[in-house]
């Protein structure tokens, strides 16, 4: 300790003593102070001395008067709260106290500073925190503690989004069926062959990518011929389709009919174009009855189909390739030698037409009845 603390305590401690003395002769009526005599004064004088033996940052603690200890033996008492004492972050919280026979407050924990006998104050954590005060009495103090919790703010769920505006009630996806244009969900458009659906505008549209098939197939077969397109066998005709991505020269190639045991055969030079069909027939007066598409090519047999023609009852269609091999086949009616069951019978007039030329399981399903021809149209 320096010179100059030592000073400083010891000038105090005699400071403290002259006023316990003159206290103690006050009381006792060595000193006269006319109307001074009364318990407010010593009890004021009282707290004077023993709040003295605080610390101090410049001197150690004094030893507690002895008056003190035999004064005022009521003990401290301090109500300390919080409400609520859970919050949400953001939210806030009163702290509320209330001491008796106390001098001083002070704060610690989640506040600092003295603080007054009595009061309230808000707080607004950001997390869980305990607030404690400390209350000095005469002698002895009071401690207490209180903790607020603080909890993190619900995730408030975020609002759907409606996708079909135009449609009742809320629609965060597409519903099935539909399709969106512009922000609306609208129905999506049914198109039939020969149109395709234009998924962006959703609209049918004409089908301008030919179909794809990895084989010749048979794609319409006219074989019950009626006015105006003529009558009888030599007007009977049936249609080939190319799926495939080259020419094929079908020279070799023969066309039968189960009916009898007899063929025809292409002659040099027949091919038939990549994704084009080729128009077969007995006669060519058969030509100047209908209205081909460009893109289909025409050939006459020297004899009627199979030599003898097409049964209207029902009959056999097998085209071979130049080694032999089935390349494609078919059989309606009451001929079961290819399919069975066997593609239904249509009336005079009709045709049986392939519905799918991208498509050849060999069962009637491939098939339908058609009142109007579509050639070169699928």
């Amino acid at each position: 300790m320096g010179k100059r603390q030592f000073l400083f305590a010891a000038l105090s401690g005699v400071f403290v003593f002259l006023f316990i003395f003159s206290i103690k002769a006050e009381a006792s009526g060595f000193f006269p102070f006319a109307n001074q005599k009364n318990e407010d004064y010593f009890q004021k004088q009282l707290q004077k001395i023993c709040t003295a033996h605080k610390p101090h940052w410049l001197f150690w603690r004094l030893p507690t008067p002895k008056i003190c200890r035999t004064k005022n033996k009521k003990p401290p008492t301090l109500e300390f709260y919080a409400e609520p004492t859970s919050i949400t972050a953001g939210d806030k919280a009163t702290l509320s106290w209330a001491s008796d026979n106390t001098f001083s407050c002070e704060a610690s924990g989640g506040w600092h500073g003295e603080k007054t006998l009595s009061g309230e104050k808000e707080i607004r954590p950001k997390k869980t925190k305990t607030y404690t005060l400390t209350c000095d009495g005469v002698w002895d103090s009071v401690e207490k503690s209180v903790t607020v919790e603080v909890h993190s703010a619900p995730i408030e769920p975020n609002e759907p989004t409606d996708i079909c505006p135009n449609i009742p009630d809320i629609q965060e996806t597409i519903p099935a069926g539909d399709v969106l244009i512009g922000g609306q969900c609208v129905a999506i458009a049914q198109c039939e062959s020969p149109q395709v659906l234009d998924s962006a505008a959703n609209t049918c549209v004409d089908n301008t990518s030919p179909p794809t098939i990895d084989h010749i197939i048979i794609s319409e077969v006219y074989y019950n011929p009626a006015s105006p397109y003529g009558s009888g066998t030599a007007n009977e005709w049936f249609e080939l389709y190319n799926g495939t991505s080259n020419s094929v020269d079908l020279t070799g190639w023969t066309i039968w009919d189960t009916a009898n045991s007899s063929h025809d055969t292409f002659s040099s030079g027949a091919t038939i174009a990549a994704n084009g069909f080729l128009f077969i027939t007995a006669s060519s007066s058969t030509l100047t009855l209908w209205t081909l598409p460009a893109n289909t090519a025409t050939f006459v047999l020297p004899n009627t189909i199979g030599s003898n023609g097409l049964g209207n009852s029902g009959d056999a269609l097998i085209i071979k390739n130049s080694a032999g091999d089935v390349v494609d086949a078919i059989s309606y009616g009451s001929d079961t030698t290819i399919l069975n069951p066997s593609i239904t019978n249509v009336a005079a007039g009709h045709s049986i037409h392939r519905i799918n030329l991208t498509s050849d399981t060999n069962t009637t399903a491939d098939w339908e009845d058609v009142a109007s021809s579509t050639l070169g149209n699928h």
